[in-house]
C-alpha cells in the first residue's frame, strides 16, 4: 500500500512540475523581446545607460497594463561594426520582434541588416536615411533640417546677413546645411569636417573671409567645445550656434564664461513628473541625460503596444505607430512621414545658464 502512496506522490509532484513549467512557458511566449542597441560603455556610456533606464521604466509600466517585455540590451560602443554584431545576435539567436538604438552610424547599420525581416526599429539619431523603403523603421531625435533651419530664421530676423557653417561630415551635418541654406541661400558658406578633427582654425579663417556674422556647429561635445575654442582665439567674436545635447552640465561648469551668447537648438527638457518617477521607480540606474531616458520610454511604450495589438502582421503595427499618440514626457507631437515630431525651442547661454528666446 505504501508503494502505491508513494507512487501516487510521485506522479503529483510531477503533474504539478509539468503544470508550472507548461505556465512559464506560456508566459515567455506571450511576452514581446525588444533589443537595446546603445553605447553601455566608454564615453557615451552615460547616454546608453539613461536609454536603458528609459526603458526598464517603460518596461514596468507596460508590465501594469499586462503587457510583457523582455529586455535585451547589447553595447554597441558608439560604434557601427559592434552595433551591426548586436543586432545581428538580437534577431538571429534572440528572436526579438523590436529594436531600440542610438547614434548615427548604429541607425544605418542596423536599418540596413534588418530591411524586409519584420523588425520594427526605432532609432535615436539625425539621418534620416535609413527610413528610405523600411516601412517599420521610425526615426526619433531632434530633426535637424528643421532646427538649423529655425534658427537661421531667428537670426536674419535679427539682421544677420552671412553665416559660416562648419558642417561635419555625416548626415547630420548635411541636414543642418540644407536647414541653414534654405534660408541664408547663397550667404551660407560652408566649410566640411571630418568626425576626428579637434583643430578648426583653418576651416573658421576661411569663413570669416566671408565676413560672416554666426556659426553653426552641429556636433559631439568635445567637437563642439573644441571649435568654439578656436573661434575665440581668433577673435571671431559672432553667435555659435549648436545643438542643446552638445552642451552638457559639466560643459557647461567648466566653460560658462566662454559660452556666453551660444544660441542652441534641441529637444524640450524631460517632464519633472517623468524624473520624479524614474528615480524613484528605478533609484539605482545611472540617468546622466534625462531626454535620452524619455525617448527611449515612450518609444519603447509604442513599440510594444503595437506589436501586442498585431502580432506578426506588418502594415498593422505600421498603422498603429503612424497614429502613435502625442505625449507630453518630452513633447512628442506624433510621427509624420515616420519622423517623431517635437518642438525644438531656441535658446541664448546667458550669465551661467540657457534662457529660451523663442
Amino acid at each position: 500500500m505504501n508503494r502505491y502512496i508513494i507512487i501516487l506522490a510521485i506522479l503529483i509532484v510531477v503533474f504539478l512540475g509539468w503544470v508550472y513549467y507548461e505556465k512559464e512557458s506560456s508566459t515567455n511566449k506571450s511576452s514581446i523581446k525588444v533589443g537595446l542597441v546603445s553605447a553601455l560603455s566608454g564615453d557615451f556610456a552615460f547616454y546608453g545607460e539613461s536609454t536603458r533606464a528609459g526603458i526598464l521604466l517603460a518596461q514596468k509600466d507596460l508590465q501594469d497594463l499586462g503587457v510583457k517585455i523582455e529586455v535585451i540590451a547589447e553595447d554597441g560602443q558608439f560604434d557601427a561594426a559592434k552595433s551591426l554584431s548586436a543586432a545581428q545576435k538580437l534577431v538571429n539567436v534572440d528572436k526579438v520582434r523590436a529594436i531600440y538604438s542610438d547614434f548615427n552610424p548604429e541607425a544605418i547599420t542596423i536599418s540596413s541588416f534588418i530591411k524586409g525581416k519584420n523588425i520594427l526599429h526605432v532609432y535615436d539619431a539625425a539621418p534620416v536615411s535609413p527610413l528610405k523603403d523600411n516601412p517599420l523603421v521610425y526615426k526619433s531625435y531632434i530633426d535637424y533640417v528643421t532646427g538649423c533651419r529655425s534658427v537661421a530664421e531667428y537670426l536674419k530676423n535679427k539682421g544677420i546677413e552671412r553665416v559660416g557653417v562648419l558642417s561635419i561630415n555625416l548626415e547630420a551635418g548635411d541636414l543642418c546645411t540644407e536647414g541653414v541654406k534654405n534660408v541664408f541661400g547663397d550667404k551660407a558658406f560652408v566649410e566640411k569636417y571630418n568626425p576626428d578633427i579637434t583643430d578648426f582654425r583653418t576651416q573658421l579663417l576661411k569663413l570669416s573671409q566671408n565676413r560672416i556674422e554666426a556659426v553653426f556647429n552641429i556636433a559631439l561635445p568635445a567637437t563642439t567645445i573644441s571649435s568654439l575654442k578656436n573661434m575665440r582665439t581668433l577673435r571671431i567674436n559672432v553667435p555659435f550656434v549648436v545643438s542643446s545635447d552638445s552642451i552638457s552640465p559639466d560643459i557647461i561648469s567648466q566653460n560658462s564664461a566662454l559660452l556666453e551668447g551660444v544660441v542652441a537648438f534641441g529637444l524640450t527638457p524631460a517632464s519633472d513628473d517623468f524624473v520624479r518617477k524614474l528615480k524613484e521607480e528605478l533609484p539605482n540606474e545611472s540617468v546622466g541625460y534625462y531626454p535620452a531616458a524619455a525617448l527611449a520610454y515612450i518609444h519603447v511604450k509604442q513599440m510594444a503596444l503595437a506589436l501586442k495589438s498585431c502580432n506578426e502582421d506588418e502594415s498593422c503595427v505600421q498603422n498603429k505607430m503612424d497614429n502613435a499618440q502625442p505625449d507630453n514626457v518630452i513633447g512628442f507631437g506624433g510621427f509624420k512621414d515616420h519622423i517623431a515630431q517635437f518642438a525644438l525651442p531656441i535658446q541664448e547661454f546667458h550669465d551661467g545658464r540657457f534662457v529660451t528666446v523663442e
